[in-house]
């Protein structure tokens, strides 16, 4: 099979992807399927949802590490790194771990089982050089813990890795004035700008030195080519703020556009 890796604060978006719910859809799952197994898009993303947006921030870089890697004779992946693949398959008396390294292993693999040491091997393994191992389990409640060195760690403790941050997808409220501007931007991002702008100026009605929402209205006043009523924002925005780099930016380009570059 294969698999995907990425820090999770990179690449938290994660799904199968598939043509649609109809059978206009789905039809595709017949005719895309062949003898190896089901069809089938795993995807991965930068945002939680597919739905969800982002702006490109002026002269800022955006990095990070995500890898796709293949692995083989494990069973079903339950971790990986960028080291490994891991396989783990828990009875009352026993334990099997397979494991697929995906770079050259010169290390020590341990088993625990709750805070106590059971098992400990040295392993010295190729890429894609597969190994099983079984190892006697007495009957615990312990959580079991699987560790090669510094470069996989798994636990089937189900709750290890509950995120506590909160995630909650919903409309933002906008009978209040930061819940209007949320909705805004959320619009912008989404390149809904006729929509954004009537926002932005209803957020300009409640709070005239909204510094955020002037310097959007002149940003989207600017895309639309009125360059001199997106100047007036950007003027009272920068009277609001001299020093903010979103105003400053919007200003420079909207002033060059008109030729007033002093």
């Amino acid at each position: 099979g294969f698999g995907h890796w990425a820090h999770y604060d990179d690449m938290p978006g994660q799904k199968i992807w598939i043509w649609g719910l109809s059978q206009q859809g789905m039809i595709w799952g017949d005719l895309l399927t062949d003898r190896d197994g089901q069809y089938s898009e795993p995807q991965a993303g930068r945002f939680l949802n597919q739905n969800d947006h982002g702006f490109f921030t002026p002269y800022t870089a955006d990095h990070w590490r995500e890898i796709w890697f293949p692995y083989k004779d494990t069973g079903p992946m339950v971790k990986a790194s960028p080291h490994a693949v891991l396989h783990v398959e828990r009875t009352q008396e026993s334990l099997t771990v397979n494991l697929c390294p995906l770079q050259a292993l010169d290390d020590d693999l341990v088993i625990s089982v709750g805070s106590r040491e059971k098992h400990r091997e040295h392993l010295r393994l190729k890429p894609m050089d597969t190994i099983t191992r079984k190892y006697p389990l007495e009957e615990s409640s312990s959580w079991i813990h699987v560790q090669v060195s510094d470069k996989l760690f798994y636990t089937d403790d189900p709750q290890a890795n509950d995120l506590q941050r909160p995630i909650h997808f919903h409309d933002y409220d906008e009978n209040t004035l930061e819940g209007l501007f949320l909705s805004a931007e959320r619009l912008a991002q989404e390149r809904n700008y006729y929509m954004a702008l009537q926002k932005y100026l209803a957020v300009l009605d409640q709070e005239p030195l909204h510094t955020q929402a002037l310097t959007r209205v002149a940003e989207l006043y600017y895309r639309k080519g009125e360059s001199r009523k997106a100047l007036n924002y950007a003027d009272k925005a920068l009277d609001n703020v001299m020093y903010d780099p979103g105003v400053n930016y919007i200003y420079g380009i909207i002033s060059r556009r008109l030729g007033k570059l002093v």
